[in-house]
């Protein structure tokens, strides 16, 4: 079931691709006078690869829970993919009695699948996936690995009671790799916030200052993890979320100078 559901991402196109080409073809077609009878197998072709991309990717948001915002846009993008494999499907049908209907139905399918794409490319990309930006500098030091390619571990601590003191990096480390840095480093960078670098965490992004030394309250890391994960600004917004120890392991972290080593 797991490789199905990774198939969406090339089932996807197909619908997007012969949607959008089947609308270009009828318009060329209509300007010629030439008859759309050649609509039917390509209208038929779209309907059948839209209802597989709904069939994988049902199975591939299964694999992760998403949150706060994520959640709706998740269910934005499914909702359309559903819409799109309805009417791309009734356009099918519709081609081989009334080609009119089948025409402007098309159009539709073709603006939904528009619409569930940008939704899509926001789930895997961020919400910035439009935006032309030039990579930052490399500054010295590592890149932290990520957390994709990271096995899942279980939680460091499991009660705030066991929360050592100091605060040992390697488990802060622990929780950022797993559930933070997929979104927030050198190839995704959304909010232009990275958590792989200590002078970039510190810098912040386009919504604040990531983690301020010393202080949870003013650090934006620790306010996003420590929202209700229905909030639409709760991080993670996919994945693992944070256990209520791990939150507070973060927050401690911060108040005690949030040292990096």
């Amino acid at each position: 079931m797991i490789l199905l559901g990774r198939l969406h991402a090339l089932v996807v196109h197909f619908p997007i691709a012969l949607l959008l080409v089947a609308v270009a073809l009828a318009v060329w077609a209509r300007k010629k006078g030439q008859p759309l009878a050649f609509m039917r197998p390509l209208l038929g072709l779209g309907a059948i690869s839209a209802i597989a991309a709904v069939a994988t990717g049902l199975i591939l948001a299964d694999e992760q829970t998403f949150f706060g915002v994520t959640a709706r846009q998740l269910s934005w993008h499914r909702n359309l993919g559903i819409a799109t494999a309805i009417v791309s499907s009734l356009a099918a049908l519709a081609a081989f009695r009334r080609m009119g209907v089948a025409v402007a139905l098309t159009v539709v399918g073709a603006l939904t699948v528009g619409a569930g794409a940008h939704f899509g490319g926001v789930l895997v990309h961020g919400d910035d996936h439009f935006v032309v930006s030039t990579a930052p500098k490399r500054v010295g030091g590592s890149v932290s690995s990520r957390a994709t390619k990271q096995v899942a571990r279980p939680p460091v601590i499991a009660e705030v009671d066991e929360i050592p003191t100091p605060v040992p990096f390697a488990m802060v480390d622990h929780v950022f790799k797993r559930s933070c840095i997929r979104c927030h480093d050198a190839r995704k960078r959304k909010g232009e916030f990275r958590l792989d670098r200590q002078e970039l965490a510190l810098k912040g992004g386009s919504e604040g200052i990531g983690i301020v030394p010393g202080n949870r309250g003013r650090s934006l890391v620790f306010e996003r993890v420590s929202l209700p994960q229905d909030h639409d600004d709760y991080m993670p917004t996919k994945g693992q979320p944070l256990t209520a120890a791990e939150v507070e392991l973060v927050g401690r972290w911060i108040d005690e100078g949030a040292v990096w080593n």
